[in-house]
């Protein structure tokens, strides 16, 4: 049986034990005696241990399955291009196939007449196709590509393809924040308006009109450089002909640069690196006095309501698993959750949600603690992301072959923002400072 499967299938008998236990409670008009409450708590243990490795496998699949939807639709609209006029064939499938044989070995086996694909005009040093292709050297001081290494920048499909990687592995992407896609890393201005103060007026016949400005302003998407670190692959694998290579590093890719972006989207400062989520949302709700490190259901439903009703329809909630794991804990006096949608919609295979709404479990989020912004609520659309698509991959083989392997290293360049004119479309949900 697939694993992915048996594992819902259990996690489903454990639930319906759950949810039959509380309601023969409620049918018998009792509280959960002592054994039975313990039987709840160490059922609903065993339901988190579930989510965790379904989450992780879910992830997986999703990015396999999400790669290999991207590389067929650009195959297609590419066909499609080609059978329009808008595209020669020797555009794509040739420059797919020499960056593949590129990938797996380097320009030695790109056959020469694939090598125009990878010339200057692909984004390759003149001097790297002149030295063989094997490592990438140049003299040219205003050169952006330097050292023992060939590079260039990666084909539209490769890029696409890691985009759909690192989505998986970044919760605010999750979120579905807006994404701005440039060619070009120059800095970019977004205008915004806050007129929410202003009204019509009433006129009596003859009256003069008014006039009211509206208040523009506008906020400043930049590019931060952001690397994935060196990945090294034996050079066995390069040459496994079963192997893919390509999602192999697209893989690592995604994952990697998931992190990173993750974390500054969540927590940027704004200074250097992009500005996250928590530097812009206000508080809107502060736990009482000695909750530093608690929440009680309240504090949910007045986060939720503290955001203004053209940001609820499409809202969502962010935080961590271990917050997560807290809320779901709340009991009524009764000992039954009061968070009894959640129960309902992990038996139905839908997105866990919260109070009907999408949950989004960020673990870069804080957990609760004195003064922390442990869960954001509101419409994340309005979270701009800024991604520059000229990314570029280098092969490092000198370097790592005295141990048989050889190098990839990639470059990318992103900023996030948050567009608030002043009306504060997400909000935190902030422990008590003491």
């Amino acid at each position: 049986m697939n694993r992915l499967l048996e594992l819902k299938q259990q996690r489903a008998v454990v639930i319906d034990r759950a949810k039959a236990l509380n309601q023969k409670a409620a049918d018998e008009k009792r509280t959960l005696t002592s054994d039975e409450a313990t039987s709840f708590e160490t059922m609903w243990t065993e339901i988190r241990g579930f989510n965790a490795t379904i989450d992780a496998l879910d992830k997986e699949g999703q990015m396999d399955a999400a790669i290999s939807r991207t590389r067929e639709r650009h195959q297609e609209q590419e066909q499609r291009d080609i059978r329009d006029g808008k595209k020669k064939p020797q555009d794509s499938e040739e420059r797919r196939r020499a960056f593949h044989l590129w990938l797996r070995g380097g320009m030695e086996i790109v056959p020469n007449e694939l090598r125009k694909e990878l010339t200057p005009g692909n984004q390759f040093s003149a001097d790297f196709t002149q030295n063989g292709g094997g490592e990438f050297r140049t003299n040219a001081a205003q050169s952006e590509l330097t050292g023992n290494l060939g590079g260039f920048v990666v084909p539209q499909g490769f890029y696409a393809q890691v985009q759909e990687a690192l989505l998986y592995y970044n919760g605010v992407m999750q979120a579905g924040p807006t994404i701005i896609d440039t060619s070009m890393g120059n800095d970019l201005p977004v205008p915004t308006d806050n007129d929410t103060s202003n009204m019509g007026t009433e006129l009596a016949e003859s009256s003069p009109i008014s006039y009211v400005t509206i208040p523009f302003g506008q906020v400043i998407l930049k590019a931060f450089k952001y690397s994935s670190n060196g990945i090294l692959v034996p050079i066995e694998l390069l040459q496994d002909a079963g192997v893919d290579i390509e999602a192999h590093v697209i893989k690592k890719i995604g994952i990697r640069m998931g992190r990173i972006l993750n974390l500054r989207f969540t927590s940027g400062s704004g200074s250097g690196q992009p500005r996250g989520l928590l530097a812009d949302a206000p508080a809107g709700v502060t736990t009482t006095g000695g909750q530093t490190t608690s929440v009680i259901y309240d504090n949910i439903v007045d986060l939720k309501y503290s955001v203004n009703k053209s940001y609820r329809t499409n809202a969502k909630w962010m935080l961590n698993d271990t917050t997560l794991q807290a809320l779901l804990k709340l009991k009524d006096q009764n000992l039954r959750p009061l968070i009894l949608d959640y129960l309902t919609t992990l038996q139905a295979g839908e997105p866990e949600q919260l109070l009907g709404q999408p949950i989004i479990v960020n673990n870069d989020m804080p957990s609760m603690g004195a003064g922390n912004q442990f869960m954001l609520y509101g419409d994340f659309s309005n979270y701009w992301v800024r991604r520059v698509m000229n990314m570029m991959i280098m092969r490092l083989v000198e370097r790592y072959a005295d141990v048989g392997q050889v190098g990839f290293i990639a470059f990318m360049r992103y900023d996030g923002r948050m567009i608030d004119a002043g009306t504060h479309p997400i909000k935190a949900l902030v422990n008590a400072s003491s």
